[in-house]
């Protein structure tokens, strides 16, 4: 074949010479430019490829050698985010065509030591941070304040310092990620747990704990959970950070719970403002409105008995055998909602010093789907369990039978059947709309304008620069101190005034009935242009 190749073309180069070129000739060298150029552009891709594959492996991060390896690039985006945040359309849709993907590194492809990993950041801010924190004398108009080496400063309000708070992760994957989100938000004042889905490998466990021991208020649960995609035994494996949590000497006053890839959408200081504005409420989302949820409610009701006396609920058990006005046995509300919830100190103490959950959470584990949505919004939602914090089933359903929804910002994700068409990104996991560069876009993009104070999901298996680029903005929001917060969004809410209004109650001594007057529940709507943000997104 090579040869007559060769032949075809001395003869066809000897005819081009002469001026004559014969039909031949011309299809011939037709086809071998055609032919030059296809090799030459697979040339390109197979280097192109080859030059992404060798930047997604690992080496190790060599901090002795003063320096960060060139290989270890997963913490600086390949473009420049700023560019994103102003609106560069163009760009975006450049990068979003080959999106950079990363997973954790093998065993021995990442030094852990506790200087290794905030160099892994440039965190200087956060040894900073710490050093600052340690000294008890400066402060200035309610603010501590250090000045680093560069000139720069940190600071925490007065608020921040009044409003600690706590936050009960479950992990099983993409350590790097997780390292990230807790380096861009740390502050000494909260506190960290972490516990274990069964499925999460040995390196990734000795991971998380060897960066809980670099920081004196970072836990992690020794025991593991075996946690299904239906959400089995996540409750469980929850509690179980809420229990390490509850030390009176950790002085926390809100508490989040958390799945691995929930990513921070408020800073820390936007956080302790709206916990603050809440007031002492419970933020559950209670979701009865849908067939399907009324089905899996009426599943368990038909499958186990929910009376205080079955459940062994109160750890004192005459508070099990109260009886309705009717004489019927009291018995739990179940309602339904996500996982993600946010819990006020009150409320929490409450559940583990006067309630015996065992019982609960397995009959709840004996569902078939969404085992973990029932959990903390039944217990908050029971008007007979009377719990602090909590906001009664009642309060939910309307005079025609029907059923209410309200505000809700502890967690935004964007669902297939209710936000179809709206996943930017394209790419839907379990349902759920995992967000990418798309959602960065400009100077007010979706996740700029959320209320909520996380969003579900980022992935750096997914998007890597959507990860590194939206924690780069949380450094500016965090650094520059503004919060553009809707007061009147967060503080007309129905449960924040049932709060007050119970609060009222039981000082004045009332007579102490699970169920607060009516008018407790009820709330005038008001439409913020947070809440038309919200509606339009969704």
């Amino acid at each position: 074949m090579l040869l007559a190749t060769n032949f075809s073309f001395r003869r066809c180069f000897l005819q081009f010479k002469l001026g004559l070129p014969s039909l031949f000739c011309l299809r011939f060298t037709s086809l071998f430019l055609l032919a030059v150029v296809s090799i030459l552009y697979l040339l390109q891709n197979s280097n192109d490829a080859k030059s992404i594959s060798q930047a997604s492996k690992w080496t190790v991060f060599s901090l002795e050698n003063g320096h960060q390896n060139d290989s270890n690039k997963w913490t600086v985006p390949s473009t420049e985010c700023q560019r994103v945040f102003g609106g560069d359309k163009a760009l975006v849709q450049r990068l979003v065509r080959h999106r950079r993907k990363i997973s954790d590194p093998p065993p021995d492809a990442l030094a852990m030591s506790c200087e290794a990993i905030l160099a892994r950041h440039g965190d200087e801010e956060l040894l900073a941070q710490q050093r600052w924190d340690n000294d008890k004398q400066q402060q200035q108009n309610g603010r501590r304040r250090t000045t680093k080496n560069d000139g720069t400063s940190i600071e925490r309000t007065e608020l921040e310092r009044q409003m600690p708070m706590a936050f009960a992760r479950v992990v099983y994957t993409d350590y790097l990620f997780l390292e990230a989100e807790l380096l861009v938000h740390y502050a000494p004042t909260n506190w960290y747990c972490y516990v274990f889905d069964s499925k999460s490998s040995a390196v990734f466990q000795r991971r998380v704990r060897q960066l809980a021991s670099c920081f004196p208020n970072v836990l992690v649960v020794d025991q593991l959970f075996d946690i299904s995609s239906n959400g089995s035994n996540m409750n469980t494996a929850v509690m179980e950070c809420v229990r390490t949590l509850s030390d009176e000497r950790k002085r926390w006053k809100y508490l989040v719970t958390l799945q691995n890839h929930d990513v921070q959408a408020k800073t820390n200081a936007e956080m302790a403002q709206i916990f603050t504005w809440l007031g002492g409420a419970n933020d559950v989302e209670v979701e009865l409105r849908l067939g399907h949820t009324r089905k899996r409610i009426e599943y368990y009701q038909r499958k186990f008995n929910w009376t205080f006396e079955a459940l062994h609920l109160f750890k004192d058990e005459a508070m099990n055998r109260r009886t309705d006005s009717a004489g019927k046995p009291l018995a739990l509300r179940l309602s339904k909602g996500y996982m993600a919830v946010s819990l006020a100190r009150e409320f929490v103490d409450f559940v583990l010093k006067e309630l015996n959950v065992t019982r609960l959470l397995a009959q709840l584990n004996g569902g078939f789907f969404g085992m973990d949505e029932h959990f903390w919004q039944s217990l908050s939602g029971s008007e007979s369990v009377d719990a602090p914090g909590g906001f009664p089933h009642e309060c939910f359903m309307k005079g025609n039978g029907s059923f209410s929804k309200y505000k809700y910002i502890t967690r935004f994700a964007k669902w297939s059947d209710s936000s179809p068409g709206k996943c930017l990104s394209g790419n839907w996991r379990h349902s759920v709309c995992v967000f990418g560069l798309e959602d960065l876009l400009g100077p007010s993009s979706e996740m700029d304008r959320l209320p909520h104070l996380f969003v579900n999901k980022l992935m750096p298996g997914f998007d890597l620069d959507a990860v590194l680029c939206w924690h780069q903005r949380m450094r500016q929001r965090r650094r520059s101190g503004r919060t553009e917060l809707d007061m009147a969004f967060y503080m007309d809410w129905p449960q924040v005034r049932y709060q007050k209004k119970s609060r009222l109650r039981k000082k004045l001594g009332a007579n102490g009935t699970a169920t607060a007057p009516t008018d407790s529940c009820e709330s005038e709507e008001v439409t913020t242009t947070t809440q038309q943000i919200i509606d339009k997104i969704k």
